[in-house]
């Protein structure tokens, strides 16, 4: 047990906790640790999650949620509203497929959504039932009760720019794959990644639920500054090939 300091008004709390590599390989299971926050014994609750064991060098998937692993429809904001708290989530077919095979080979993976963390039992399960591999999630960390709540309003441009660069900042040594999609600001957040570390983004992919063409001026002004070869459109994920992990990678 490791006490660390009391939680926030919206029950998150942070610390850091250090154990001895013979005690990680004595408590890992499938490259994670699993820990339970301690609660008062009379609370019945309990609050688990787990620890992600990743190699300092190799290849990270960062994968966005919404219409890239699960169908949300965010361009039509009565379908996002049904498909979000009404209708069962629904996986973009053929996605978990892609992400099985590029951890077959090695890959680590990432969600990272502008939603809230309010959502993240309901996606983290879907994500389990629908056969993704296992995964961090990186959600906006919202409060109900104070001015936080007004951040869902943001540009998720900043949100995510907020997310990803302290993932790629935690793990120097390691090559990225960006997937998103083209209904929110996934291929404006990606091209700015991807132009400020060229050599550590090795592919972008943006699934097309818009109907813009490559050569549309959206695409132009997020990837013109990259190599024709280092982002691609896609409508059936059967179009995503997996040269993208390096022989060496798998």
């Amino acid at each position: 047990e490791f006490e660390l300091e009391p939680s926030a008004e919206d029950g998150h709390f942070f610390g850091t906790v250090q154990l001895d590599a013979q005690t990680v390989n004595r408590l890992a299971h499938d490259g994670r640790l699993r820990y339970t926050a301690v609660t008062d014994r009379r609370d019945p609750r309990v609050f688990a999650g787990d620890i992600h064991l990743i190699d300092s060098s190799g290849v990270t998937i960062i994968s966005d949620i919404d219409d890239t692993i699960k169908v949300t429809e965010v361009t039509d904001r009565k379908k996002v509203l049904r498909n979000t708290f009404l209708l069962p989530f629904r996986a973009v077919d053929g996605m978990a497929d892609v992400y099985r095979r590029w951890s077959s080979g090695g890959a680590k993976f990432h969600f990272v959504s502008a939603s809230p963390w309010q959502l993240y039992e309901p996606l983290a399960e879907f994500a389990r039932q629908a056969g993704f591999p296992a995964a961090t999630f990186h959600l906006r960390q919202i409060r109900l009760k104070d001015s936080s709540v007004l951040s869902l309003l943001a540009d998720p441009l900043e949100a995510k720019l907020q997310m990803i660069e302290p993932l790629m900042g935690t793990f120097p040594h390691r090559r990225f794959i960006l997937v998103g999609d083209s209904g929110e600001r996934d291929p404006e957040v990606y091209g700015r990644i991807a132009e400020k570390h060229p050599d550590r983004v090795l592919k972008i992919y943006i699934r097309d639920v818009t109907g813009q063409a490559a050569q549309s001026l959206r695409y132009q002004a997020a990837f013109g500054k990259l190599p024709t070869d280092k982002w691609q459109l896609f409508q059936d994920p059967s179009a995503i090939q997996d040269r993208s992990i390096p022989d060496g990678d798998r």
